[in-house]
């Protein structure tokens, strides 16, 4: 159904948005910088108005335009800097990792009193478990095309898809590391259209197989929230993301009647309707007690975020944060 409504939408799609988005896919490196600048803008106008103040704003903003004015709820991310990769010592066990788009320029959601960006947080968990991460040439430009092809588009995304995979056949020495993707929709697209030889691992994946059996935990008290993303449901990780999170916490919740949150990579942003109907029941559904949510999308993570009320992160966090304790004992 998903890939019939995609091919419907580039059918359907203006005269210009290939060679837009061909355009786009060339120069991708300015468009995350341009992401970055207007997550910095929003953070600015934010912190002048407050919550409050912003939503009025951006709900008046998005009415008098009919709605050209994108949905911005208060749980947009704050922006992040480029990423800063280390320099592999050769001296410890080797992953690839790829850092998707989203997780380069998107942080923690404007309430969120997280600060390390999600690279920085998945550096410091394989870093503790004794490995050493590398990454592909010119990642800020590399794309899973993902973005391209949510709106139909499949050469553009097959074309970045490609280039992807050139990057990181060759930082892999040709498929023989294990590649790490930390969004779980690029994860699946990669394994779907882009893995072949490439052993492509999601992040959830990653820290059940190769972080826990080396990491030391302590289990954080009490309750936290899991939200299990399309994708990962896709990828059989659910039961793999619950098992991380109660290797972490006291208490895991998942709402039983929550599956997708309708967030669908930036449709949130501008068929908001749907996002706030899948997720009606959500914030009646946790307890008073849970204070934060964690699941494995950062889009997804901004539409839960809003209609929870908490702030929901990367699992990655959640194990950051259990390894810290573990190490303060």
């Amino acid at each position: 159904m998903a890939e019939a409504m995609r091919a419907a939408r580039g059918r359907k799609a203006p005269g210009y948005a290939v060679p837009v988005a061909r355009l786009l896919a060339k120069a991708y490196g300015f468009a995350c910088t341009g992401t970055r600048l207007g997550l910095f803008s929003l953070s600015v106008v934010r912190g002048l108005l407050g919550n409050r103040g912003f939503a009025v704003l951006m709900g008046g903003l998005r009415r008098w335009s009919f709605g050209l004015v994108p949905f911005l709820p208060a749980s947009m991310p704050r922006a992040v800097m480029p990423l800063v990769t280390r320099q592999s010592s050769g001296e410890r066990p080797q992953v690839v990792y790829y850092p998707s788009c989203a997780s380069r320029t998107m942080g923690p959601g404007g309430d969120d009193w997280e600060t390390a960006s999600l690279p920085e947080t998945v550096q410091e968990l394989f870093d503790r478990a004794g490995y050493d991460l590398l990454y592909a040439p010119k990642i800020e430009r590399l794309c899973c095309g993902m973005p391209f092809e949510s709106k139909g588009l499949f050469a553009v995304a097959d074309a970045k898809t490609a280039e992807l995979r050139k990057g990181l056949e060759e930082i892999s020495d040709g498929g023989r590391l294990p590649i790490v993707v930390d969004t779980s929709p690029c994860s699946l697209r990669l394994l779907r259209y882009g893995a072949g030889d490439l052993k492509i691992m999601d992040l959830t994946q990653a820290i059940e197989e190769l972080l826990l059996p080396k990491l030391e935990l302590e289990k954080l008290p009490g309750t936290v929230a899991l939200h299990a993303t399309c994708s990962t449901r896709r990828m059989n990780l659910e039961e793999p993301l619950r098992r991380i999170a109660e290797a972490c916490a006291e208490k895991v919740e998942v709402p039983p009647d929550i599956q997708c949150c309708g967030f669908a990579g930036d449709k949130g942003f501008v068929m908001p309707e749907i996002n706030e109907s899948a997720l009606r029941n959500l914030a009646a559904a946790l307890p008073e007690n849970c204070r934060e949510g964690f699941s494995s999308s950062r889009t997804c993570e901004i539409g839960v975020s809003h209609h929870a009320g908490r702030p929901y992160r990367s699992i990655a966090y959640l194990v950051a944060r259990a390894a810290r304790a573990a190490a303060q004992r």
